[in-house]
Formats: structure tokens, sequence, C-alpha cells
């Protein structure tokens, strides 16, 4: 199944949804199905004909104003400032109403915002679709914070599958493997050194907010590990294994 208007990857080199259906269609005996303009979620085809024209950026077309008319659709124009305020008064009423709800932005930072948000309100979600190295930056982020509070914390492991992920591919990258084993590179192995200090000159145990920090981290799942981040000692064979793994 394709469709070529779905495909959001055509800014990327050699990528081409139209050229791959035609590639599809040239099998032997490969037949095309076109299927209607539905939706299971929206059985009265209100919402994917608005779609529709919005995607053909015909604003103008009558299933626009049919959506809007009969409130499947609105537009809101909001002042900065108040947005997440809107948004979240919004999402409040649709639960209190029963409705699952779904909301949408444009970039990582915005959604990392919204969340925010959320969370300030009290209101309980679930953030979805980032990339895969955004997943693996939060558990790096909370190991350093974990070793800056004095626990053992798999630091340099977790910044090296942090790495691959950024720069994906099959194979671990270079600067990967030199953050597992950092005395293969004199000059990665002081930065780690520079860090392991800022990190623990950060966390003063008399601060309160070093305490309430402790306080709410999870408890420790790692076992004492002195090389998690000592530049002057390779991780084992079994943390390598495992970043390659993740990779």
């Amino acid at each position: 199944m394709g469709d070529a208007n779905q495909c959001i990857y055509t800014f990327k080199k050699g990528v081409d949804a139209t050229a791959r259906i035609g590639t599809a269609m040239a099998l032997p005996s490969a037949v095309e199905v076109r299927l209607p303009a539905a939706s299971f979620r929206d059985p009265s085809g209100m919402l994917p004909a608005a779609a529709e024209a919005a995607r053909r950026r015909d604003f103008d077309d009558p299933a626009i104003r049919a959506a809007a008319d009969a409130g499947r659709l609105s537009i809101t124009r909001i002042e900065d400032g108040i947005g997440h305020r809107h948004v979240l008064e919004l999402a409040r009423q649709a639960r209190c109403q029963g409705d699952t709800v779904s909301i949408f932005t444009h970039t990582n930072a915005a959604t990392t915002e919204l969340s925010d948000a959320l969370t300030a309100d009290g209101l309980a979600h679930e953030q979805v679709g980032f990339t895969e190295a955004y997943g693996e930056a939060l558990p790096a982020q909370l190991a350093m914070v974990q070793f800056a509070l004095g626990d053992s914390a798999p630091v340099l492991r977790s910044l090296a599958v942090y790495v691959s992920a950024t720069q994906g591919g099959s194979k671990m990258p270079p600067l990967a493997r030199q953050m597992l084993n950092p005395s293969d590179n004199p000059v990665l192995g002081r930065a780690f050194e520079r860090l392991a200090k800022d990190l623990r000159a950060a966390a003063r145990p008399s601060r309160p907010t070093c305490r309430r920090c402790r306080e709410r981290l999870p408890q420790n799942r790692y076992p004492p590990r002195p090389e998690d981040l000592d530049s002057s000692r390779a991780l084992d064979p079994s943390h390598a294994a495992l970043a390659r793994r993740r990779a």
C-alpha cells in the first residue's frame, strides 16, 4: 500500500514515493487498487474531504466550509503567550466528555514545550513520534544526573548510544566507540574528566534542589561501576556489546 501524498521523507535525497509506486506497478501481474476517500474514524467522510481540500490548498472548497459549519473543524487565532493555556482547556474539556485527545505539533521543541505545559497543569499524557535520538538523549541526561548525585550510572554507555542514534546506520560511529574506551582518544578522555568534576561539583548535597532531585529520582538499577565515568578505564565488553545492540 502506498500513498505518495503521505510520504514525509521527500526532502531526503533519493526518496521518491511516486517512483517507488511505479517500480511496484512494473512487477509482473501487479494490479493497482485505488481506495475510496473514506475514514473509519469519520464514516461521514466530512473530515477526509476537508483534509483533501486543505492538502490541495483549496480553502474555498465547500468541504472545508461544511466541516466548519458542522463544528468538526475550527481555527483559532492565538496570540503569543496564551497558546498553551487554550490547548490545555480544549484537552481538558474533551477528556471530561470522555474523548481521547491527540495534539499534533510541528517540531520537537514545540512538542517538548507543550509537554511541559501539560505536566505543569496535571494532565497525564504520553509523548510520541520523536526520533530515536531524542529518546536516547533522555536516559543519557538521567545518567548524568544520577552520577552527579553520587550514584553509579552508565554515563559513557548512554552517551555512546545517543551518539549512535543521532547518526543512524548499521555500524557504531567512531566517536561512540571512543566514548566506550576514552583511552583511545586522550582529548575526549580529558573532556570526560572535566565533565565528571563539573557534574559532581554542581550537585552539592547541601543544596535543597539537589536533595529534592534525589528524592524524586527512580531507584538506581545499575550496580556500582567506577568505570562508568572514569576516562582511565574502558567499559567492559558486555557494556560495549549492549551499546552495539541498542545502536
